[in-house]
């Protein structure tokens, strides 16, 4: 089966004001996208990083008044590999540190990913019973799941910047669950072992567990320090 692998960092990602902007670009240039590029090459996957802005999230974000980097993107720039011969599309975010113990990614039926739970969806106003979303970090879809999707979140955005429609910026994802909602999509369970999180590493011990981990994600901030903390415990970098 042939996967392909879009990561999008456009600028400086989804975040603002940040004081180290010229060492945390580094860190997403120098050290965790190469890290995904290394894994897809032991694959034989193809990978794909885009860094220039869509025209239609631009005008989409001049619009909203607001910067949105990298959402979106990914899932938008698969209409360009539409007619490329490949059997699953992955959508990981840039904040990934991948290892040499990373497993190659798994098939699915339509699409893959980590459910949002009951109470994150109460948070944000919506009925677990009747609306079902997937995480964002990663995940798996067939090329028909993926182009499927990327039509429906162009014409989102138009009906948005013509028609002055809402569409969810962010979290992005909740747009992502309007389709799978709409289309009456079962999305399958992906393992969080693709989706490993560290979040707080402040007295965060080191497990048996994370000797194993092949996807590391660095959720949050203080992205330096929870790189550092992986690379001082972990084994046969």
């Amino acid at each position: 089966m042939k996967y392909i692998v879009i990561q999008s960092f456009v600028g400086r990602g989804t975040w603002l004001h940040l004081d180290d902007e010229k060492e945390y670009v580094e860190l997403y240039n120098d050290i965790l996208i190469p890290s995904f590029a290394r894994y897809c090459e032991k694959y034989g996957y193809k990978h794909v990083v885009y860094r220039e802005q869509l025209d239609l999230i631009e005008r989409a974000n001049q619009k909203y008044g607001d910067h949105h980097g990298n959402l979106y993107h990914q899932y938008l720039s698969a209409l360009n590999h539409k007619d490329e011969n490949v059997d699953y599309f992955v959508f990981p975010d840039a904040d990934f540190y991948i290892t040499q113990k990373a497993k190659p990614f798994p098939e699915t039926q339509y699409i893959a990913g980590a459910p949002w739970k009951e109470e994150d969806l109460i948070q944000r106003g919506k009925d677990p019973k009747t609306f079902k979303a997937i995480y964002g970090g990663i995940q798996i879809m067939t090329k028909k799941a993926a182009i499927e999707l990327a039509r429906y979140l162009e014409k989102r955005f138009l009906d948005y910047i013509l028609h002055d429609k809402h569409i969810q910026m962010q979290p992005n994802m909740l747009t992502v669950g309007d389709w799978i909602n709409e289309n009456n999509i079962k999305p399958e369970d992906l393992s969080f072992y693709y989706n490993h999180i560290l979040d707080d590493i402040i007295n965060r011990p080191w497990t048996d567990e994370d000797n194993e981990v092949g996807f590391w994600h660095l959720y949050g901030k203080n992205k330096h320090e929870k790189l550092d903390y992986i690379f001082y415990h972990m084994e046969g970098m």
